[in-house]
């Protein structure tokens, strides 16, 4: 009888480790929100020294590294996006911005941009934009020695 326990307890034993095993473990990664708060910052920057606009102080050191030496905030917009969702920054002259997202993770996300002028063809480009900080993007203005900076930041 004795023997016979023992046998049973070595097999639950044998068993239970090796079955707890083959099941599949849980996710332990937090799940990533369906949506982004893409946060777009368009600035009008200009080669000639000119008055920098007191409300881009902060990022004002990160602005002197481009080519430029004047800087004009011109707007801001946030918008919550889904993968595969568009949003459109109307900009002066006609002009539009649309951010799309593309797909997104923990610590990045793909984010399509499009610069519509009207009279010229759509500039596209793809950005990826790491999860709190900020991504800077220039586009060549109409006029030599101009252009307009985009600052891209998303948050989840």
């Amino acid at each position: 009888m004795r023997c016979a326990l023992l046998v049973a307890l070595l097999a639950m034993a044998v068993v239970v480790p090796w079955t707890a095993a083959a099941q599949p473990a849980a996710p332990v990664m937090p799940d990533v929100p369906a949506r982004v708060a893409v946060t777009v910052t368009v600035i009008r920057a200009s080669s000639e020294q000119a008055p920098i606009d007191p409300r881009l102080a902060a990022i004002l050191p990160t602005l002197m590294r481009t080519p430029f030496r004047g800087f004009d905030w011109v707007r801001e917009q946030t918008m919550r996006l889904a993968d595969g969702q568009s949003g459109d920054l109307s900009l002066d002259g006609g002009r539009v911005l649309r951010l799309r997202l593309v797909g997104h993770d923990r610590g990045q996300a793909r984010i399509e941009a499009t610069y519509q002028r009207p009279g010229h063809p759509p500039a596209v480009t793809d950005l990826t934009v790491h999860r709190d900080r900020a991504f800077l993007y220039a586009l060549r203005g109409d006029v030599p020695g101009t252009g307009l900076l985009l600052r891209i930041d998303i948050r989840y």
